[in-house]
Parts: C-alpha cells; sequence; structure tokens
C-alpha cells in the first residue's frame, strides 16, 4: 500500500527538538550564537563586543561611552542532512517518520563535532588537569572550578562526568554536564571548564526561497532552547510516487571568542 501518513515541517520538528536539545545542550554551557547574514564559505568579520563601561550611578551627565568591538573572520560551512523513502519502499509501506529520529541524531552529532573540533591546546592552551578517568577525584574538580568564577560550567566525557559526586562541588552548584562528542577535540581532550564567553557560533539559515522550486516544498524553523540555535526543518514531496523527502539544513561557523574563558582536561 502507498504511504498516506501525513509527514510536515512541524510534525518532523517535534521528533526532531527533544533530540537536537539533547545533543547540543552541552554547548550552551561555553558557546554564545550570533546569527549572521552569512553564505556557506564566505569569509566574513562578525563584531564580538569586548569591553562594555561601567553602570553609571547618580550620574549627572548622560554622554554615551563607547563600547570595544572587535571582530573576528567566519567562513561558515552549510550542514544539510537529507533522507527520504523510494518508490520501492513507499509501495511497501514504509514511512518517511521511520527515519526521522536517526536522521536528527546524525545531524545533530556532526554539529556537536564541528564545535568541538576547536576545542584544542592550540585554541585554549594547555590543559589544567591531565589524568585518567579511574583517578579523576575531588582534587581534579577543584581545580577545574577553581579556574574561573561565576557563570562557568563543567562539561565532561562519560567515565570523567560519572566519577563527579555532589559532595565534590560547592553548595548549591549544578553546572556538572556530561558531553560525548570528544573524537574531534584535540588529541586526549575529555573536559573542560568554560563560561559562554569562549567560543561564538556564527549561524544563519539558508533563504526561504533558496533551491526550492520543487512544488509543495515547506520549511519550519526550530530554535534550540538553551543554546538559541535555529535550524531550518523542511519536506517537500516526490510527485511520481507520492512519496516525500525531509531535511534539517543550518550554516555554522564555530569560532575561538575568549581563549580565557576555557580551560581544558586532558586524559592521561
Amino acid at each position: 500500500m502507498s504511504n498516506t501518513i501525513t509527514i510536515t515541517p512541524k510534525s518532523v520538528a517535534a521528533i526532531a527538538l527533544p533530540i537536537l536539545q539533547n545533543i547540543l545542550a552541552p554547548a550552551s554551557r561555553f558557546c554564545t550564537v550570533i546569527p549572521t547574514p552569512s553564505r556557506p564559505g564566505k569569509v566574513q568579520e562578525v563584531p564580538l563586543i569586548s569591553v562594555v563601561h561601567d553602570t553609571l550611578v547618580d550620574t549627572a551627565t548622560f554622554e554615551p561611552q563607547d563600547c570595544s568591538i572587535n571582530p573576528i573572520t567566519a567562513t561558515p560551512h552549510r550542514y544539510t542532512q537529507i533522507f527520504g523513502i523510494g518508490n520501492v519502499d513507499n509501495q511497501s509501506g514504509a514511512e518517511l517518520g521511520w527515519l526521522v529520529q536517526a536522521n536528527v541524531e546524525k545531524f545533530a552529532n556532526t554539529l556537536a563535532d564541528a564545535i568541538m573540533a576547536i576545542v584544542t591546546e592550540a585554541n585554549f592552551g594547555a590543559p589544567i588537569v591531565e589524568i585518567g578517568a579511574a583517578a579523576f577525584g575531588q582534587a581534579e574538580v577543584e581545580t577545574m572550578l577553581a579556574a574561573f568564577s561565576g557563570n562557568r560550567s563543567l562539561i565532561l566525557d562519560t567515565p570523567f562526568w560519572a566519577r563527579v559526586k555532589p559532595t565534590m562541588l560547592p553548595p548549591g552548584f549544578t553546572n556538572v554536564f556530561e558531553h560525548g562528542r570528544w573524537s574531534t577535540a584535540g588529541a586526549n581532550i575529555r573536559g573542560l571548564v568554560a563560561d559562554p564567553r569562549a567560543i561564538v557560533l556564527c549561524t544563519g539559515l539558508p533563504d526561504a526561497w533558496d533551491v526550492r522550486s520543487k512544488t509543495g516544498f515547506v520549511r519550519e524553523v526550530v530554535k534550540i532552547p538553551g543554546l538559541g540555535l535555529d535550524v531550518e526543518v523542511a519536506t517537500w514531496p516526490i510527485v511520481g510516487t507520492r512519496a516525500l523527502n525531509a531535511s534539517f539544513d543550518v550554516f555554522l561557523s564555530p569560532n575561538v571568542a575568549n581563549a580565557n574563558a576555557l580551560r581544558l582536561l586532558k586524559s592521561a
């Protein structure tokens, strides 16, 4: 029988959003999203505010004080995950919805790997902790937390994260996150302590009309909570077979913003 299940960007997004949020959530602790009118492969300057003046108290003058803006160079890449079902599968009763979870996981992991690729000693300096997971404990947690004050978080590979106990943390501190994507980071890097100023994610989306002359093309923009990253979800039909294709799409360029706002953990 032919596929009669209605798949729309909204229904695809409903499946995709929790998965995107789960995989990319740790990045919100050490990255800040800056939407830009980006194009894949095009070098552009992105404004980065480095100095903000003090708040005035009981001031008698209201002259504006300029902030310091130091542009950084970004070259976004376009990340696209396309999936669909062919005629034979469609006629056998296959449904596009079956493919959503596996494809959104692949897409989200690819984005996570792109972000982690700049987490290196060359960008953020020598590790402040170098130890194996089996020996990771109170002293190492204290060393990492002492690197910063304020809005900082620990992001740890699973074997390290599993060894952190509430008693190792300052009272009320809960910003400890498990992250399982470290293969593209620097050699043996398995954790970090950082705040969101460390990395900026220059992002964008395809134009609504881009390539989309296919009849029935429909798009939905999904914002990942916490990280604030917009992702395009689209569907379009294959007229001859009444099957559907779908895609996830985003322009992304991770860039070092403040090398002093992130410190590394290296596995010995």
